[in-house]
């Protein structure tokens, strides 16, 4: 039976076990499924992998219809707010610290923007500690004194949901700290939405910082 492997994450310097994994999972699959020409040069320059056996098929986005962001935004009582949202499983290595400590000073110059961060604790962050992470982060809002601009939901949002409830953030903002995520969905969202978003360069290249999708 053949087998198509669909590869989200490829990681540009893989130690020795998971390089292995990584040449097994190709060896035994037909065809490797990536949704970045990145991604496809690092199966072929760092795992061998030849290129006749690799497709192609961009990361995709919801058809969403454009609507007023208020119209979303009343029921959540964020009604008249700049919406500074992050979304996704929560865990130490997306940035959330960043943005909480830049808080101070976007509400020097933007007074009424909040900040918003969707999402569960990622469960191997919750079975290895509990909810400690997000608490942290709790307190990093009390001691800049900015807690109350700091919103937390803490539950899972499956992409259904998410559209019903977030599709219209004004700012969107994902600062991966790791290298390792090229392309996730999490950036491609707000593009479906026509809002700005903000994410720290993984491997693309380092003027793709600061996307804005407005259009």
């Amino acid at each position: 039976m053949p087998v198509v492997t669909t590869l989200h994450t490829v990681l540009c310097q893989p130690d020795i076990h998971q390089k292995f994994v990584m040449q097994e999972i190709a060896a035994r699959s037909s065809r490797l499924v990536v949704m970045s020409e990145y991604s496809s040069r690092v199966l072929q320059n760092v795992f061998g992998v030849p290129g006749e056996k690799i497709d192609l098929i961009p990361h995709g986005i919801p058809d969403l219809a454009f609507v007023e962001p208020d119209v979303y935004k009343g029921p959540l009582s964020l009604g008249g707010k700049s919406v500074l949202l992050t979304f996704g499983l929560l865990s130490p290595n997306k940035g959330f610290e960043s943005v909480i400590q830049s808080l101070p000073r976007i509400l020097s110059r933007h007074s009424n923007v909040v900040y918003v961060i969707a999402g569960a604790t990622h469960p191997h962050v919750r079975a290895r500690e509990g909810d400690r992470y997000r608490e942290q982060l709790q307190a990093l809002a009390r001691e800049l004194g900015v807690e109350r601009e700091v919103v937390f939901h803490n539950r899972f949002f499956s992409p259904r949901r998410w559209l019903r409830r977030w599709a219209r953030p004004t700012f969107t903002s994902r600062l991966t700290v790791t290298r390792h995520r090229l392309y996730p969905g999490h950036w491609r969202m707000p593009w479906a939405q026509a809002r700005r978003s903000s994410r720290r360069p993984t491997g693309m290249p380092q003027n793709f910082s600061m996307m804005d999708a407005e259009r």
